[in-house]
């Protein structure tokens, strides 16, 4: 989501698909009724459900990070921890 601001007016935006999708749109004296009006629609844990767990269209994929200077890293974590696991129980 997006919330943009003008010198008198708000709008709220959301990506659907390929194309951005408006939500809200009115003066910034609106804004908090707004808000408080589609409290349960914008409230931190309903995003959060919504990003995890919303349904996906099937031909759209996320692509995934890969930083390659930090696999190194990670790998020799991983290592370090399952070397300490491994000599405390055995």
């Amino acid at each position: 989501m997006a919330l943009e601001f003008t010198q008198s007016d708000w709008t709220l935006s959301r990506v659907s698909s390929d194309r951005i999708v408006q939500i809200g749109r009115g003066k910034l004296s609106d804004l908090n009724t707004y808000f408080r009006k589609h409290q349960d629609q914008l409230h931190p844990d309903a995003i959060y459900r919504a990003k995890t767990w919303g349904r996906l269209d099937p031909s759209v994929r996320q692509l995934e990070f890969v930083d390659s200077g930090l696999m190194p890293v990670v790998e020799n974590e991983l290592g370090q921890k399952v070397s300490q696991l491994l000599e405390v129980r055995f």
